[in-house]
This record gives C-alpha cells, sequence and structure tokens, in this order.
C-alpha cells in the first residue's frame, strides 16, 4: 500500500484526533521504509453518513484514491466501506480499510471491519488515578500531570488482507 488517507473529523477541534493524526505520522516515519502518499480528508462528523460523503469526495477524483484508508470512527469507516463499494472498489483487495474505535458493528453494512480497539475500562481507570493524582497535586500546589496514550490493540477483520492482519500480529 503505498496511497494513504486519514479521514477524520476535525484536526482543529478534536485533541484525540490531533494524537491520531499524530501517531499515524510517527509510524509513516519509522516503520515504512518506501515512498507513499498521505492525506487527510476531513469528515463533518464521526457519523456514518459523513464518512461516505467525505470519501465520496475524495474518490470523485481518479487520481487521488487511496489503497489503505484509515478512519478515526469506526462509524467513518462504515460510510467509507460504503462509498468505496458503490465505486466498485474492492475492500480489501483494492483497498484496505481500518475503524479506529473498536465498536461493534455487526448491523451495519461492514460487519467484519478490521479496527483497533480503545481500551475504554484502561481510560477509565487511568482517568481516575489521574484525578487522584491532580487533586493531591492542587492541594500540595505542584505542576499539573501530563497527559497519558495507552496502547491500542488491533483487531483483525475482514477488511484488510490477512497478510496485513499477520504484519499486525493478528
Amino acid at each position: 500500500r503505498h496511497r494513504l488517507v486519514l479521514l477524520a473529523t476535525s484536526l482543529r477541534e478534536s485533541v484525540s484526533t490531533r494524537l491520531r493524526y499524530s501517531g499515524f505520522m510517527a509510524g509513516l516515519e519509522i516503520g515504512i521504509g518506501r515512498k507513499v502518499s498521505f492525506r487527510v480528508i476531513e469528515a463533518i462528523s464521526w457519523r456514518e453518513e459523513h464518512g461516505y460523503a467525505a470519501m465520496k469526495r475524495l474518490l470523485a477524483n481518479p487520481s487521488a484514491r487511496p489503497d489503505a484508508v484509515y478512519c478515526t470512527g469506526d462509524f467513518l469507516a462504515v460510510g467509507a466501506f460504503r462509498a468505496l463499494r458503490d465505486e466498485r472498489l474492492r475492500v480489501p483487495n483494492d483497498v484496505s480499510l481500518v475503524g479506529g474505535t473498536g465498536l461493534h458493528v455487526s448491523e451495519t453494512f461492514c460487519p467484519r471491519l478490521t479496527r483497533t480497539q480503545q481500551p475504554l475500562e484502561k481510560i477509565g481507570e487511568s482517568l481516575m488515578k489521574m484525578l487522584c493524582q491532580r487533586i493531591e497535586f492542587r492541594h500540595n500546589g505542584s505542576a499539573s500531570l501530563p497527559g497519558l496514550i495507552l496502547e491500542t490493540p488491533f483487531i483483525g477483520g475482514a477488511t484488510t488482507r490477512s497478510e496485513e492482519n499477520e504484519f499486525l500480529g493478528v
């Protein structure tokens, strides 16, 4: 794959989207080892219809067609899947597609979506620890705490090639 797209909600308005973008860019710099093109496509919101509309806009230009798409949300990915299918592109043969939240989308057009899994229980646990530390730090007059980045598991599915899933250890 060498024509990559990040389909995201607004980079200006979403801290989590900016962090995913930073991680995506760091991964490109570290792990690719070959020339790739990369672009960000913004959707109005995380909703399926906005993922569909954003992907349709991109696919209107045949020279801009990606061969791999990472969506910051699973519903964006379901919309992107529909747009790719409408354009007769085969997922994962022509385009690999990955969602970014790990939701169960079995009742959608794309029931076996490849996705990353947000560790929600670990996020809640870490949030409470940070909140307690912040309260303690403020009580003692100390500086604020930095943020925390948690590992995100990868769930291989039918929207990426089997060798791509193997590469990621799925």
